[in-house]
C-alpha cells in the first residue's frame, strides 16, 4: 500500500492566487524593440564613422611616405636604368660580343626602354 506522501510528491503544485511581492515582470513591446534595435545600429554607425576616421589618418601617413621615401627612389632607379642603357648602347658597338651575346642585350635594352616607359 502506498503512503499518502509519495501521491503528494506526484501531483502538480497549485499556482497561488496571491501574487507574492517582487518585481513586476516586465513585457516589451514592439515598440521598444525597435528602439533598442535602432539604438544598436547607431552603435554600430559610430563605431564605423571612427574606424573610417583612423582609415582616413592612416592612409594620410601612407601617402606622406610614398611622397617622402618611395618616389625619391623610383627617381633613383629611373636614373640608374638610364646610365645602364647608355653603357648597353655603348658596348653594343664592340665587336667583341658573339651574335647571341648582343641579342641578349638588345633584349636588355629594350626591357629597360619598357619599364623606363611605365615610369
Amino acid at each position: 500500500m502506498q503512503s499518502n506522501r509519495t501521491v503528494a510528491k506526484h501531483q502538480p503544485e497549485e499556482k497561488s492566487l496571491v501574487r507574492k511581492p517582487g518585481r513586476p515582470k516586465r513585457i516589451e513591446t514592439p515598440l521598444e524593440k525597435l528602439r533598442k534595435e535602432f539604438a544598436r545600429l547607431l552603435g554600430g554607425i559610430e563605431k564605423l564613422k571612427k574606424e573610417a576616421q583612423e582609415r582616413e589618418v592612416r592612409l594620410g601617413e601612407i601617402r606622406r611616405r610614398i611622397q617622402n621615401e618611395i618616389k625619391p627612389l623610383l627617381s633613383e632607379v629611373m636614373e640608374m636604368r638610364l646610365e645602364m642603357n647608355a653603357l648597353l648602347e655603348r658596348k653594343l658597338a664592340d665587336k667583341s660580343f658573339s651574335r647571341r651575346e648582343k641579342r641578349t642585350l638588345i633584349d636588355l635594352l629594350f626591357y629597360n626602354c619598357d619599364i623606363l616607359e611605365g615610369l
